[in-house]
């Protein structure tokens, strides 16, 4: 603090990044197709948005408000997603596409939007085959008791909205603590067998 004046800072990141590796990609996506796009363009192309807990983790500052934003529906940045087979393929059923932890997830529906708030932590559960199982787990390795904790999934209602998805979700938690309403994982159809074997309660409906 410098009198009464917090040292404060913004900071807001996004999902999408690197244009070398976007301009590879959209030049392979335009000359080649989808299916020629490298699985490696989204990892490459994803920038870091830790730079605000850093901030004041080195002193740098004592307030940050950190956030996100994104919009990614357009022809390249599906076909990355596609490319590293992270997209759901439930085309003819767009509604029910997005289904975290349902046993016929396929992967994620992309979304678009923003927001921002001072530094939170959020759940990710994309709806992703390999992503839902390993969130599990690194959560059981965090507690030992999982059986009251209560696990939603906000990407299931509004997709999976890359840098802005941070953001967004951080409102909706701050939102269920301040009405004590939790708000459910659609499309939630037959849990996977895994996480029945891991106590959670899931709020959901179908």
């Amino acid at each position: 603090m410098v009198g009464k004046i917090p040292r404060a800072g913004v900071l807001v990141g996004t999902g999408m990044g690197g244009l070398t590796v976007f301009s590879d990609g959209v030049q392979a996506l335009i000359e080649r197709g989808y299916r020629k796009i490298t699985p490696f363009f989204i990892p490459y192309a994803i920038t870091n948005m830790g730079s605000a807990l850093l901030a004041i983790e080195l002193g740098e500052a004592d307030l940050m408000i950190a956030g996100g934003t994104e919009a990614a529906i357009i022809p390249i940045g599906l076909g990355g997603f596609v490319a590293c087979r992270a997209l759901s393929q439930r085309n003819d059923d767009p509604q029910t596409a997005s289904r975290p932890w349902d046993k016929e997830r396929d992967g994620f529906v992309m979304g678009e939007g923003s927001g921002v708030l001072v530094n939170y932590i959020n759940a990710h559960a994309t709806s992703t085959p390999v992503g839902d199982v390993a969130e599990v787990n690194a959560i059981k390795k965090v507690f030992n008791n999982t059986s009251e904790i209560k696990m939603n999934s906000t990407k299931s209602m509004i997709g999976h909205c890359l840098g802005a998805a941070g953001g967004l979700e951080a409102i909706a938690s701050v939102k269920a603590i301040n009405t004590g309403w939790l708000h459910p994982t659609i499309n939630q159809f037959v849990c996977t067998a895994f996480y029945l074997s891991r106590p959670f309660f899931f709020q959901s409906y179908v």
